[in-house]
């Protein structure tokens, strides 16, 4: 089944908050899926994050806290916390338990039955946020030997790693508790480098959307003109023919152009687009 626009959106999102902070090119990307990721980034922008110093109120049951009116879904598996942005929803944490219990669930199966062997692989992460593209979820990991907890972060390769830190830490012997008091400094410094770089990257994705988008508004007329030469007279196929050739990248709708007003194929030429 194809991706919804808004979960290929999601997807994208996911990529730029990873540990090589991918870049989109508005250019490539369908019209749809523009608008989409954009709306996303904002939206990502204000999220409410539940922070780790908070004391919870009381509890719906093992998966969600309740603090001040706002529910915090967190599932933990192997040392690590997966954990949902606050909702003032109840429905959309039950959603969202549902969502981050079946992801532990198949990866501890994976794990059991001789699979990767890691906690989290990035095919199960894109599958759960494709299907529910508003869930936002940070990521924070815990070793046997300390109580503290390594910085929560959206990057769950970061977190992985530094759990992976963490426990070098712990192992290494010595004054455990100095060794990883100084290890959580380090880590909060990582932590918070990753989230201003990738601040830094959606505020530039932002504005590349935004100028793409303005662009191919400008284009309506041209798009309108070619759709009208293919002489379409249904209002309903006139409209589809410009949405579909609004989604064309330029190169692709000067090739058309090209073939559609070519002197050879100003009968039939059509035929291959």
């Amino acid at each position: 089944m194809p991706c919804q626009p808004r979960g290929e959106a999601r997807a994208l999102l996911h990529g730029m908050q990873a540990v090589n902070g991918d870049c989109v090119r508005p250019s490539e990307l369908p019209t749809a899926v523009l608008v989409e990721l954009r709306s996303l980034l904002r939206a990502e922008q204000k999220v409410v994050s539940s922070s780790d110093a908070e004391v919870v109120k009381r509890s719906v049951d093992r998966c969600i806290s309740v603090k001040q009116g706002c529910c915090v879904v967190k599932v933990t598996w192997s040392g690590l916390d997966v954990i949902a942005s606050s909702t003032k929803s109840l429905q959309q944490a039950l959603r969202w338990r549902a969502a981050l219990t079946v992801l532990r669930n198949r990866a501890k199966a994976r794990m059991s039955l001789g699979g990767c062997r890691h906690t989290l692989i990035e095919d199960e992460v894109l599958t759960m946020l494709k299907a529910d593209p508003d869930l936002n979820v940070g990521f924070s990991g815990a070793v046997n030997g300390t109580s503290k907890r390594t910085p929560k972060t959206q990057n769950w390769q970061l977190a992985l790693t530094l759990q992976e830190q963490l426990l070098q830490v712990v192992n290494g012997g010595g004054n455990i508790e100095r060794k990883v008091d100084k290890f959580m400094e380090k880590a909060k410094k990582t932590v918070e480098a990753d989230k201003k770089k990738y601040k830094t990257l959606a505020a530039q994705q932002i504005r590349e959307i935004d100028e793409e988008l303005m662009r191919r508004q400008e284009q309506m007329v041209p798009h309108q003109s070619l759709a009208e030469a293919l002489s379409l007279t249904d209002e309903k196929e006139l409209e589809d023919a410009v949405k579909t050739l609004q989604e064309l990248a330029p190169a692709e709708l000067r090739r058309r152009r090209t073939i559609l007003f070519s002197p050879a194929n100003l009968v039939d030429g059509w035929e291959l687009l």
